[in-house]
């Protein structure tokens, strides 16, 4: 659901184009992004043990940071 969310947030800045839609468009973006991240934690618990979780929690938020940079820097 926070995916698709997400995914109707960026089809947003499709048709608007002004600074305050921006805005608007960007903190639905944000706010959608954020029910997603929390449950990173809760999946990671889900299937690995209480010792590894911290570490495989890193390996995840590291790879999705990664992927958000690697997309922010192709050339439109």
């Amino acid at each position: 659901m926070g995916s698709v969310l997400q995914a109707v947030a960026l089809f947003l800045y499709l048709w608007f184009d002004s600074l305050v839609s921006l805005y608007l468009i960007s903190a639905l973006f944000g706010l959608f992004q954020g029910g997603i991240v929390p449950m990173y934690a809760i999946i990671v618990r889900q299937y690995f043990s209480p010792a590894e979780t911290g570490t495989r929690l890193g390996i995840v938020l590291m790879a999705t940071l990664v992927g958000m940079a690697l997309a922010a820097g192709c050339p439109a």
